[in-house]
């Protein structure tokens, strides 16, 4: 059954625009605050985008195994 892998696979998806979104508006406050060029604000959704997707600490997202039932442990 392949439910589970795709249901986190939309959280991941959903997640990543929320990070974007959240990045963007963040590093567009910083910028407005610092006189910086406006193109940080974008820079930096991606960033967190990215690092929260990719998670390459497996700090996030984590993998489950499963029993001899077939549901996650």
């Amino acid at each position: 059954m392949r439910a589970p892998i795709v249901l986190g696979m939309k959280k991941r998806v959903i997640s990543a625009a929320l990070w974007l979104y959240a990045g963007w508006t963040f590093g567009a406050m910083v910028a407005t605050a610092l006189s910086v060029d406006p193109i940080l604000g974008p820079i930096v959704g991606a960033g967190a985008a990215i690092l929260f997707v990719g998670d390459p600490r497996k700090v996030i997202w984590t993998t489950h195994t499963t029993d001899e039932g077939g549901l996650p442990a």
